[in-house]
């Protein structure tokens, strides 16, 4: 009698993201996870789920069903649409994920949530888990309201850059890409995130780590300005006839650091990061990008 090998269910919200999407393709390439995933109103593949998670009920149902072992919860309002919608910022970000933890708790789940270093307000950088956040803008205070700090689920504090697969993307990096002359690179604001492809990989370990919990920093420990990060763009991602111009604007530094000793992954130099994510793209660009 051959032995059954019970793989460990895992739900991705808002796999159609930029986070959602990598991390999908991250997990998919591991044996011991089946995946399930669910979007707002385009499938990321033929299995996706549709919700639209602010029906609370129908997510709770759908969640249900599929009894996942870890929920990855990757939706959130960005900073940009914040201020356009208030009211859907504080549900989505600050309401929805302590819902989730209702949820998940009926079906001994856990969840592991992405936070932003935005929830601090940049005046100090190189902020620590023990660094108490105090941002002053709806978004960071609503991504703060959301995180979950206890003894069973995950908050993984950072700021990502990556591809995107919508076309009218928010992040920096889909920003960099449609430009066509020329841009300017903040020379004193700051910077200490880490690509999708790396957060997706440290995702993958600490599903397999029920001991990782509370709040997280991902980070390597430095910090680099956006205006060498655009310079490290240019590097890999070349423009012809470019210019990239460095100006200098009110500081901001919301760099992190990690006082936990509980690293399972290695974050590399962003030189390092952004060449591996150059790759990742050559080789699933003619996938979906």
């Amino acid at each position: 009698m051959e032995n059954v090998v019970l793989k460990k269910k895992i739900l991705i919200l808002g796999s159609t993201g930029m986070l959602g999407h990598v991390l999908y393709r991250t997990l998919q390439a591991k044996s011991n996870f089946e995946l399930f995933d669910i979007s707002f109103r385009k499938k990321l593949n033929d299995s996706s789920i549709i919700c639209d998670v602010r029906n609370v009920l129908d997510l709770e149902k759908k969640i249900t069903k599929i009894e996942p072992s870890v929920i990855i919860n990757c939706i959130g309002i960005l900073l940009r649409s914040s201020k356009i919608d208030p009211s859907n910022t504080i549900f989505i970000n600050s309401y929805l994920p302590h819902r989730l933890k209702n949820i998940a708790d009926k079906i001994n789940a856990r969840i592991i949530q992405v936070s932003t270093d935005c929830v601090f307000n940049g005046n100090k950088g190189f902020y620590s888990e023990i660094d108490i956040p105090d941002a002053r803008d709806i978004y960071g205070r609503s991504k703060y309201l959301g995180e979950l700090d206890n003894n069973r689920d995950l908050t993984i504090r950072t700021s990502i850059i990556g591809p995107e697969l919508k076309k009218n993307g928010q992040g920096l990096f889909s920003w960099f890409l449609s430009q066509k002359k020329e841009i300017y690179g903040y020379n004193n604001v700051f910077w200490g995130g880490v690509t999708t492809i790396i957060l997706s990989k440290a995702i993958e370990k600490f599903i397999q780590n029920d001991n990782i919990v509370g709040i997280k920093h991902l980070t390597n420990g430095k910090k680099i300005s956006k205006y060498n990060l655009l310079k490290l763009f240019l590097d890999f991602f070349p423009k012809e006839n470019f210019k990239l111009k460095k100006i200098n604007v009110d500081k901001s530094d919301k760099s992190l650091i990690s006082v936990r000793n509980d690293d399972l992954i290695l974050v590399p130099d962003y030189s390092t990061m952004i060449k591996e994510m150059r790759d990742f793209i050559k080789i699933k660009g003619k996938d979906f990008y």
